[in-house]
């Protein structure tokens, strides 16, 4: 498939031709909720911003949103761990980028 780059919106790429899915792992949006209180206030402003987003029920409906309903918390699991298993899980589906903006 050859497309032009005027066609690569990230609209035309989520809507259009399916080509991206992004999965919200459980655990990300309870620490998204969790950052909304936050001290920074561009932390909680960005938390805010990204759970409006993903609670929206137009974006909920979105066949390129998959919001995980994985077990949650597990006993002796990090929050990076469950996380990575969420990839982890989506890369045996096909291409995986995880997209992060954490230090750890």
């Amino acid at each position: 498939i050859i497309l032009d780059a005027g066609d690569l919106s990230p609209a035309y790429l989520l809507q259009d031709c399916g080509a991206v899915r992004i999965i919200l792992p459980l655990r990300v949006a309870k620490e998204l909720d969790g950052l909304k209180g936050s001290s920074d206030d561009d932390v909680a402003r960005r938390a805010r911003r990204a759970n409006a987003f993903f609670s929206d029920p137009w974006i909920r409906r979105q066949p390129w949103l998959e919001l995980e309903q994985g077990a949650g918390e597990a006993a002796n699991r990090t929050a990076d761990e469950e996380i990575l298993d969420t990839a982890l899980a989506a890369q045996k589906e096909g291409t995986t980028v995880l997209c992060t903006r954490d230090k750890n």
